[in-house]
This record gives C-alpha cells, sequence and structure tokens, in this order.
C-alpha cells in the first residue's frame, strides 16, 4: 500500500502543472505522503512480529497492523535518537514526527497554504523515511516495531516490574528520586515505572518474542 500511496502523492503533487495548482491537491498530497510512511511502518511491525506468510495468524497481524496510533507513535519517534538506534531507523522517525505535523497543518488548518515545492518535499521525504525503513537491519527494524506498539504497562508487565512507588529515597522525609535504570541495577527492590526501556535492552528482544510465541496459539 506505500508504494502506491507514494504514486498516489506524486501524482496529486504534479497536477495542474500548466496552471496554477489547487490547494486540494497539494494538501491531499502532503497528507497521502504522511500515510505511505504511516502504513509502512504499520505493515513492517505486523510482519516482524506476527510472520508472513500462509502460516502467519491472520487475524492477530491484522490487530498489530492496526494498532498503530497516530500520537503514540509520534511520542514514540522522538524517543528512538535517546534510546540508541541507528541513523536509518532515526531518519524514518524523524520523518514521521515531521510529516504528521505538516500532515495536520495541511488537513486540519483551512488558512494553511502548501505550494507545490512543499508537497513535492513531503513525497521525497516520505519516500525516503520508507527506503531506510527497508533497508535497516531486521533486529533494529523488530526494536522499532515493538518501540512503536508497546506501551509502558505492556512492558512493565512483560518485565515483571513491581507495581508502586518507584523512587528508592524515603518517601516519608520527602527525598525521592527516580530510578534512572530500567530496569535497575539487580539488587534494587524496585523499579521506575515509567522509564523506557533501552534500546538494547534484553527484555525488549524476549518481549517481541513472547509476542510471537503467543500469536502462533491464536
Amino acid at each position: 500500500m506505500d508504494d502506491d500511496l507514494i504514486a498516489t502523492a506524486k501524482r496529486l503533487a504534479n497536477a495542474s502543472t500548466k496552471k496554477k495548482p489547487k490547494q486540494a491537491d497539494l494538501k491531499r498530497a502532503v497528507s497521502t505522503a504522511y500515510y505511505a510512511v504511516f502504513h509502512a511502518m504499520a505493515r513492517d511491525a505486523a510482519d516482524l512480529l506476527l510472520g508472513v506468510g500462509q502460516d502467519r495468524p491472520d487475524k492477530a497481524w491484522a490487530q498489530t497492523y492496526r494498532a498503530l496510533e497516530h500520537g503514540f507513535a509520534k511520542n514514540a519517534c522522538g524517543q528512538v535518537r535517546g534510546l540508541g538506534f541507528p541513523p536509518d531507523i532515526c531518519s524514518c522517525a524523524d520523518a514521521f514526527v515531521s510529516l504528521q505535523q505538516a500532515r495536520h497543518d495541511a488537513d486540519y488548518d483551512p488558512s494553511h497554504r502548501v505550494t507545490r515545492a512543499v508537497a513535492l518535499a513531503a513525497v521525497a521525504q516520505a519516500e525516503q523515511a520508507i527506503g531506510c525503513l527497508r533497508t535497516a537491519p531486521r533486529k533494529d527494524r523488530k526494536a522499532f516495531a515493538v518501540q512503536l506498539l508497546l506501551k509502558k504497562t505492556d512492558l512493565d508487565s512483560a518485565a515483571g516490574v513491581v507495581p508502586g512507588p518507584a523512587f528508592d529515597g524515603d518517601e516519608r522525609s520527602g527525598n525521592k528520586r527516580c530510578l534512572g535504570q530500567y530496569p535497575p541495577a539487580s539488587n534494587h527492590p524496585v523499579r521506575c515505572r515509567w522509564m523506557k526501556l533501552p534500546y538494547h535492552s534484553k527484555s525488549r528482544a524476549a518481549l517481541s518474542g513472547q509476542m510471537k510465541s503467543q500469536s502462533d496459539s491464536i
């Protein structure tokens, strides 16, 4: 679908070349460019976590594909550089954030104007982002899929995080300091519930494997 959306976005951006382009065409080109990246990420995540071909669990695959949420994915993409993801994944994530904002301006701001150059630049950015995603190593794409789809409560459950206060200080004295390591040192009794898993954490790899194992039983 993403290749078809890129082709559609190019056609819209280049429409009416002999006269002044219509804002409807240019804005729709920007929006379509964003959705090309969105669907590329959704499909890649579903394929990596649930598999491809006749043996994949179709219902679970569709649910995983549809699990990608615009707002949550934007926030997740904004965190990938700090989590140590490689350049190709970071480039894709940065483009997703930028294109989502461009899409919001194009779709929801009636006073926003889009030039042909801006529309074509958005399409080129989307095409490059999809290329970066496709060429990234499989293990990095799988980790990115987990970053995009799993909320912190899911990660906590899989990692066995103990519910409750996540401070290493004395609550009664008000000396609270959130732990900066997730998971914390093995000799520490509590874990910070809202800290993101580091990209290279074994918990992420184990969690994606757990998802695949569970899907096989659906």
